[in-house]
C-alpha cells in the first residue's frame, strides 16, 4: 500500500512522532512507497519527498493539509499524520466517534477547530466526525472532486470528515483514541491505534522504544 505523509516543514523534536509512526506503519502496513510532502527530516531516507509551503496562517491549516493530499500522485492511498501509531495489522473502517453537530457543541466557544466543524456541518450537515486519530485509506480522484469546496475560506473544512461525507462513506464509530499527557502501556489494551499531542511522545521515549523497539528502513 502506498501512504501519503502530509508533514509540517519545522519540529520542536527532530520529527520524533514521525520515528515511531514509521516502525508502526512498517510492523503493520509494510508500505510499497512512502510519500512524505511538505516539511523532510535530515535523517529520513527511503521515501519520496514532494516539496510544499504551508501558509503561516491558523486559519488556513486545513486547506494546507488538503492541498498537500492533492499532490500525492497516487490514485489510492493511506493517508497517515505523523502522530499516528499502529498496534495491529491495518485494516480501514473509516472510523468516527461522534456526529458532527455533537463534535461542534464538544468544543469551546473560542476555538478555532470549532469553526472548521462548523463550515463542514455547512456541507455535511448529518456527517459524522471522521477526523479521529487515525490513518485514512483516500482515493485522488474523490479529492479532485472536492476542489469545489471552498478551501480558502477561514478555518477550512474537517478534510476526512468531508470526504467520508462526500463519497457517502458510512463508516464505523470507533473511540477516539489521542492522549494528551503520558500513559501506560495499561491504556493501549485493546486498541488497535493511538495518537498523541504534542509534547507527549518526548516524555514517553522508554514506552515507545519497548512498542517500535526496531528502527525501520525509513530512518538513517
Amino acid at each position: 500500500m502506498t501512504i501519503c505523509i502530509p508533514l509540517a516543514s519545522e519540529s520542536t523534536n527532530d520529527f520524533l512522532d514521525l520515528r515511531y509512526a514509521l516502525r508502526g506503519l512498517e510492523l503493520y502496513v509494510k508500505p510499497e512507497k512512502i510519500y512524505v510532502i511538505g516539511g523532510l527530516p535530515e535523517w529520513i531516507q527511503g521515501v519520496e519527498h514532494i516539496p510544499a509551503t504551508d501558509r503561516p496562517e491558523p486559519h488556513q491549516r486545513e486547506r494546507n493539509m488538503f492541498e498537500k493530499l492533492l499532490l500525492c500522485p497516487s490514485n489510492e492511498f493511506l493517508m497517515v499524520h505523523d502522530d499516528h501509531y499502529l498496534l495491529h495489522p491495518w485494516q480501514e473502517q473509516y472510523a468516527w466517534d461522534i456526529s458532527l453537530l455533537n463534535k461542534f457543541y464538544s468544543l469551546s466557544r473560542n476555538s478555532n477547530y470549532k469553526k472548521t466543524v462548523a463550515n463542514t456541518l455547512r456541507i455535511a450537515p448529518k456527517g459524522n466526525n471522521h477526523d479521529v486519530h487515525c490513518p485514512m485509506v483516500m482515493n485522488r480522484g474523490i479529492l479532485q472532486k472536492m476542489r469545489v469546496f471552498r478551501w480558502s475560506d477561514p478555518f477550512g473544512f474537517c478534510v476526512k470528515s468531508s470526504y467520508c461525507s462526500y463519497s457517502r462513506i458510512s463508516g464505523v464509530q470507533t473511540e477516539d483514541c489521542k492522549f494528551r499527557a503520558p500513559f501506560t502501556a495499561k491504556e493501549l489494551k485493546g486498541r488497535s491505534w493511538f495518537s498523541t499531542a504534542d509534547g507527549v511522545v518526548e516524555k514517553m521515549v522508554p514506552l515507545f522504544d519497548k512498542l517500535y523497539s526496531k528502527p525501520s528502513r525509513y530512518e538513517q
